[in-house]
């Protein structure tokens, strides 16, 4: 590759290289919005930010990577994006843009489909092993693909770009950070204008809302309260009522599409002996097994130290304890329930949940963004690590 190529990569080039050696991949072709937007360094058609669908269409774009020849990595994208281009200045030598055939302005799957294989066709990559998503392409364009490149076996690299993810820069991480805070503040604020008889639906709205001060967007809300919590988990018009728990468990995304997630717990008062011990063990359980996290720990040293932290709680019967990674997926590697030699990398960043569901309790649980350092863990979310207290008779 050339020395300003190689400058101007967003991601680990060697990394990748040495990936696509591993899973035995010739091209890369990535299709999904997180891993092109990773691998250009942030870019997305902003038509499409909210929603992909357009007339009888979706809309699609790839970008195409050769093993060890990042010089020839392409882009393909509709002819509406040619502004957004030159103004994210991506790295990116060839940025190949269609023209819609249904309509004057959306891209189509299709017209992205056949713009991938005239550059495939140009680099002679026709043949070998070529790596696609296949959980996030559609069925059409696989058909194509595997239609016009007869000689070629489409192979699954999912994993592959998962795996290039796993690590985080500085950048990246101090990205999760500032979501991480931001999502606790506003379930903060949230809580703090909650009124009489205040539904689920309604805090959901003024979670959103508060969301979106802080630059977020709330991508989906786990909201339960009381004992019918344990099964009860979504918005909905009942109101939180004198002396019950309540669990605010948001998925938020901020630049590039990183998704914080997280949980905090409130309480109508003072809570029940009950409740208060049970917080207690989410919190005790995460920050014991936070003291212990460091580089080189294996995945299957930390989920068995979690399950057995766990074990040793008033309530283990009703527990749960896991941790997975987040970054632009909500849950990417490292998949810590996954292989258990898997090891640990300092620029991690996990999600670790603890939670009891309790028939007479409710749904009860602790939610934190840690960061895998060189010195062993950092917690991202370190407010409101207990009840968020909202006045009126006991819990």
């Amino acid at each position: 590759m050339s020395p300003s190529v190689a400058a101007d990569v967003p991601f680990d080039g060697r990394k990748l290289e040495a990936l696509m050696e591993w899973f035995d991949v010739d091209v890369l072709l990535a299709s999904s919005r997180h891993n092109t937007r990773y691998l250009t360094g942030g870019y997305y058609h902003w038509f499409h930010a909210r929603m992909a669908r357009a007339a009888a269409q979706r809309y699609l774009a790839f970008v195409g990577i050769p093993r060890g020849r990042l010089q020839d990595a392409f882009f393909v994208g509709g002819m509406t994006e040619e502004a957004g281009l030159v103004s994210h200045d991506i790295w990116i030598p060839e940025q190949h843009l269609t023209e819609p055939r249904h309509s004057p302005f959306f891209q189509s799957a299709h017209a992205a489909t056949e713009g991938a294989l005239r550059c495939l066709r140009r680099r002679g990559l026709t043949a070998g092993r070529v790596g696609v998503e296949m959980e996030f392409l559609p069925a059409s364009s696989y058909q194509r693909l595997q239609a016009e490149l007869p000689d070629a076996e489409l192979v699954d690299v999912t994993g592959l770009l998962g795996e290039l993810r796993a690590v985080k820069t500085p950048a990246e991480v101090e990205i999760l950070r500032r979501n991480a805070a931001g999502s606790v503040e506003a379930v903060q604020a949230t809580l703090a204008a909650r009124g009489p008889g205040d539904t689920t639906a309604v805090i959901h709205r003024r979670l959103q809302a508060e969301m979106a001060l802080r630059d977020l967007e709330l991508q989906w809300l786990i909201i339960c309260m009381g004992p019918d919590g344990v099964t009860t988990k979504w918005p909905s018009n009942r109101a939180w009522a004198d002396g019950e728990v309540l669990r605010v468990d948001p998925g938020s995304s901020s630049s590039g599409d990183y998704v914080a997630d997280l949980c905090r717990m409130a309480c109508l008062g003072e809570p029940s002996a009950r409740a208060q011990q049970m917080i207690e063990d989410c919190i005790a359980v995460n920050d014991r097994l936070q003291a212990e996290i460091r580089p080189g720990m294996t995945c299957g040293e930390l989920n068995e130290r979690g399950q057995r932290l766990l074990a040793e709680t008033a309530y283990a019967e009703h527990g749960w304890h896991i941790v997975h990674g987040c970054g632009m997926v909500p849950h990417e590697p490292p998949v810590v329930r996954g292989d258990p030699a898997y090891v640990l990398c300092e620029g991690m960043v996990m999600s670790m949940e603890t939670q009891f569901q309790h028939p007479e309790v409710g749904d009860i649980k602790m939610e934190d963004v840690v960061a895998v350092t060189a010195a062993g863990c950092e917690c991202l979310t370190p407010a409101a690590r207990s009840w968020i207290r909202v006045g009126a008779a006991g819990c």
